[in-house]
């Protein structure tokens, strides 16, 4: 294992889990993500204080409000419909898909219970 630590500019890998304040987890991708640290690339900057200086392995947990991350939950951009009008690969809990609607403007849509 490598003893590089993580630095500006250096290309990092991550999995990650998000958890309401109940430890509901709504969300957990066990692909790694990989984006480079101190980059003009957006990361939350709590991400990016947290692990700071870690090395490959290393787990961290950061706490970061909603108004701070997604935003508050907006119960008018809820989209209610039967799951047979989902396309079979995102019927499962926590799957999201990106559509465009005729205007060609896109949202990403998760699959909540």
């Amino acid at each position: 294992m490598s003893d590089q630590r993580i630095s500006k500019n250096k290309y990092v890998e991550f999995t990650y889990s998000i958890a309401d304040e109940n430890s509901e987890i709504f969300e957990s991708v066990s692909v790694p993500v990989g984006y480079t640290y101190g980059s003009t690339q957006q990361m939350f900057d709590q991400v990016e204080a947290a692990i700071e200086g870690l090395t490959a392995g290393k787990k961290v947990s950061v706490e970061l409000p909603a108004g701070e991350a997604y935003g508050q939950y907006d119960p008018n951009m809820t989209l209610t419909d039967d799951l047979a009008n989902v396309p079979p690969q995102f019927q499962k809990i926590g799957a999201q898909v990106e559509m465009q609607n005729e205007n060609g403007e896109s949202k990403v849509l998760w699959l909540q219970q």
